[in-house]
């Protein structure tokens, strides 16, 4: 190599290419178009046709030219609306599914938040449930380990003719399904309850057989249990350390928000100011370790149910994917 082109090469360096930048002109912003649309994304891309999907949901939904589908990865999707009435109605109906798998969307955010379109609302059924613990505080309990239970369609004064309970609960796309629970009862004993979903549950539990076929690597999100948390004081009490830096809260027992703010009302530099603050603070936390509703509303932000006696309300499809064989 010629002894002037090696080091022109040896000095080059990435660091010289010039960005490309984008000013504030209303031509490079699609912010006004994306107002009218709807951002998603496939829950299990290996086994849906991306394409085939933008083309056939308009016409499931029944709106053909007044929406357009736009595929934004191999996952992700964008599908803008003509009339703000039609992407209303196919958000009311909820939690939608294509070739037997889940997509989840929802309205296009400017600037999303880090949980965007990683949670879903969907309608579950409890099965064997124990006639001695038939109570809504049994079903909230048990509802309330797999999401943020919203409503919950069971009046104890009223006749129940179903087998089952419904309950519509918020659920993290990030943690795995189960189709039944382990429920230990006061007396020592224990029972198992069933649990029946929409098809999100055949998108979880399978895509990562599929994806083990295929010879692909998986991630596994950590496991993030919503249960009662007994010892607050333990949980919480040495991450409101001042050694402790920001960002380390454990998002299962309280949001980041409500655990900033313990952390400005423990930011104190007098240690006998300090102390009646800890002193204080572990007397709430006692108080909430014993209270699992006021550990929802206080510590979580989390809105208490509805109750309803109505049964089989705003009912679509239900799948049950326990007896289907692995893809």
């Amino acid at each position: 190599m010629d002894e002037g082109l090696d080091k022109f090469m040896k000095a080059m360096s990435l660091e010289e290419d010039v960005p490309v930048t984008l000013t504030e002109d209303e031509d490079y912003s699609a912010a006004i178009r994306n107002g009218r649309s709807l951002i998603g994304r496939l829950l299990n891309p290996e086994c849906q046709n991306m394409a085939r999907m933008l083309r056939m949901m308009p016409k499931i939904w029944k709106i053909y030219e007044r929406v357009r589908g736009i595929a934004l990865s191999k996952e992700s999707f964008q599908f803008i609306f003509d009339l703000e009435t039609d992407m209303q109605t196919v958000m009311k109906h909820g939690f939608w599914t294509f070739d037997d798998w889940g997509m989840v969307m929802d309205r296009w955010m400017e600037f999303p938040p880090t949980d965007f379109l990683q949670k879903v609302s969907v309608w579950i059924r409890l099965h064997k449930l124990p006639v001695n613990y038939l109570t809504l505080k049994t079903i909230r309990a048990v509802s309330n380990s797999i999401g943020h239970v919203k409503d919950i369609e069971f009046d104890p004064t009223k006749p129940h003719l179903q087998e089952y309970v419904r309950v519509r609960v918020i659920m993290d796309l990030q943690q795995p399904v189960r189709d039944s629970k382990l429920v230990n009862l006061p007396n020592g004993g224990s029972t198992t309850m069933d649990k029946q979903r929409c098809p999100l549950v055949k998108a979880q539990k399978n895509a990562e057989a599929s994806t083990a076929e295929k010879g692909k690597a998986i991630a596994i999100s950590p496991v993030i249990h919503r249960q009662h948390n007994h010892d607050l004081v333990g949980s919480l009490m040495p991450l409101l350390a001042p050694s402790i830096p920001p960002g380390f809260a454990p998002k299962s027992i309280v949001v980041p928000e409500v655990f900033e703010q313990m952390q400005l009302y423990m930011n104190c530099t007098d240690p006998e100011e300090r102390r009646i603050r800890e002193f204080k603070m572990k007397m709430a936390l006692q108080d909430l370790s014993m209270n699992p509703r006021a550990q929802s509303s206080y510590l979580r932000l989390e809105d208490p149910p509805m109750i309803s006696g109505v049964q089989n309300k705003n009912i679509g499809r239900v799948f049950d994917f326990r007896t289907a064989e692995t893809v």
